[in-house]
């Protein structure tokens, strides 16, 4: 069994180093609800992939006609051995 009680408790610097492709930023498309005034959906499939969602939506109690755009994203690992982390 290893043990190599010299080292236990102390800190060493850590990096990371990885690949421009190895993590990305990923969009995902919301439902568009019905029974609204106005919904749809706006890509931007060249550069980044984006999706946004706009619900348009009459309100009785304040006779208001509000707008909203969603978005729902997250970073996600498109190729992972791109990626490695430095001890030391």
């Amino acid at each position: 069994m290893f043990n190599n009680s010299a080292t236990q408790g102390t800190a060493s610097p850590q990096g990371l180093v990885f690949h421009k492709y190895a993590y990305a930023l990923a969009f995902a498309d919301l439902p568009l609800p019905q029974g609204v005034e106005y919904a749809a959906r706006a890509y931007d499939d060249e550069d980044v992939g984006m999706s946004i969602r706009m619900v348009t939506q009459y309100t009785i109690n304040n006779d208001s006609e509000p707008t909203r755009a969603d978005v729902l994203y997250g970073p996600a690992s498109l190729y992972r051995q791109l990626a490695i982390r430095i001890n030391g």
